[in-house]
């Protein structure tokens, strides 16, 4: 057992001369790290890092061989693209005594692992007002747009006259992702639009607090993990909902996990990137989208094209079930991706469809691999449900995630993103 509940005193002045080189902005916890490694008397240590965080590695690296009296640090170097990527099984063949793992939340339960494992999000303190700003300035264009159409529906009653062709709703002005709303925004009307003839309309009252509260309560924010401070605060500070599927953390998603936003009819997301944000998108198909980039502090909204994508993954799926008959189960061993569970369910039920199923277990799947084994007609891989989502169209055979074997995305499908979700057990999660 770890002792984490414990701390000792460490020298800052030395730990300063160490890590001043690293980001400020971003929470390494590395006293945190130190505190574990001394108190426990752990000797060989393993450190994984996902991508976008490995440029800091030897700083850190060096820092725990400086601070703390170990025999050896060792870089584990597969590739993390998540959580799921957790590598405990390499950290003990090293003989490893724990693995330090960056930049996400546990997903793996700690008495399934082979070593101890310490995770490290990696907060990142970003601009909190400047978020809110931007925030508050898409709840003012909400208010002012339902002002314009309130007025609109009013003023056509008493004239034929106005000409309101050029009066386009709001989402006309975020047409695509690069659109900044901190530049000067077009308005949906100008106080002086030659097509306006009766000043007697206000167009632009002062916004009061309530209304700020309404067009708030109307809202869900969400993030990765590194902002799910940032994010906590901006809700309480806007009084926003924060919605949570567990084990995850509120506010928190995944690539392949994500909440049901319920009523709401905007999100919130403070990220860099959109592949966690699409996971959302794809869950909660009726609500808009706005992504807050701290590292650029734009705001940009957001669009997934869902009938795109269904229409791409049903072409699959029904080949799958009436062409295919020899079917490759894709176990992935990249870190804790494959899962025991789904796998046996996926094999009893192709087996009781009278499907020939073959275990493969792969790191990494590529179209060369696949190609390869010309034994099979299709694939199901339990590595990453995006993997399919979105790239399987590409692939010269289906390759089917564990959601879509089970459900063949019929007219009225909810495409889930439950794959770690601990809500509710089904055939396809691993809970």
């Amino acid at each position: 057992m770890v002792v984490l509940n414990k701390s000792i005193p460490v020298d800052k002045t030395k730990l300063n001369q160490c890590t001043f080189k690293l980001p400020q902005n971003y929470n390494f916890e590395i006293e945190k790290i130190v505190n574990t490694i001394t108190l426990n008397k752990l000797k060989r240590i393993a450190f994984q890092f996902p991508d976008g965080l490995l440029r800091y590695a030897l700083i850190i690296v060096d820092t725990i061989k400086f601070m703390c009296d170990v025999e050896e640090c060792i870089i584990l170097g597969d590739v993390v693209y998540g959580a799921c990527c957790v590598d405990d099984t390499s950290a003990y063949k090293l003989n490893c005594d724990i693995l330090v793992h960056f930049g996400h939340s546990c997903l793996v339960p700690m008495n399934l692992c082979k070593v101890r494992c310490l995770y490290v999000f990696v907060d990142i303190y970003i601009d909190i007002e400047h978020a809110i700003k931007m925030i508050k300035k898409i709840a003012e264009e909400r208010i002012k747009l339902d002002k314009k159409i309130d007025v609109k529906c009013n003023v056509l009653k008493t004239s034929n006259n106005i000409n309101y062709e050029n009066i386009k709703p709001l989402d006309d002005y975020f047409t695509n992702e690069n659109v900044n709303i901190e530049d000067k925004n077009k308005e949906i009307i100008h106080e002086d639009d030659e097509n306006i003839k009766n000043k007697d309309i206000v167009l632009y009252e002062k916004i009061n607090h309530q209304q700020y509260e309404n067009e708030f309560s109307k809202m869900a924010i969400v993030g990765t993990i590194q902002f799910n401070a940032a994010i906590n605060v901006i809700s309480k500070k806007l009084n926003i909902f924060v919605p949570q599927v567990k084990p995850l953390s509120r506010g928190e998603v995944l690539g392949c996990t994500s909440p049901f936003l319920g009523n709401k009819k905007i999100c919130i997301y403070i990220s860099d990137g959109r592949f966690h944000l699409e996971s959302v998108m794809i869950k909660n198909t009726a609500a808009l989208f706005y992504k807050y980039c701290p590292f650029t502090k734009k705001m940009t909204r957001e669009y997934y094209d869902h009938e795109k994508m269904l229409a791409n993954r049903k072409k699959s799926i029904n080949k799958f079930f009436s062409q295919c008959k020899h079917i490759g189960i894709i176990y992935g061993i990249l870190g804790r991706q494959g899962s025991t569970k789904i796998y046996r369910n996926i094999s009893d039920y192709l087996k009781q469809r009278d499907f020939f199923v073959y275990k493969i277990t792969l790191k990494e799947i590529n179209e060369t691999i696949l190609d390869s084994l010309s034994f099979c007609d299709a694939f199901v891989q339990i590595s990453c449900p995006r993997l399919s989502i979105d790239w399987g169209h590409n692939y010269k055979k289906p390759l089917l995630n564990p959601f879509e074997v089970f459900n063949h995305l019929d007219t009225n499908t909810i495409y889930e993103m439950d794959y770690y979700s601990k809500e509710k057990s089904q055939l396809w999660n691993n809970y």
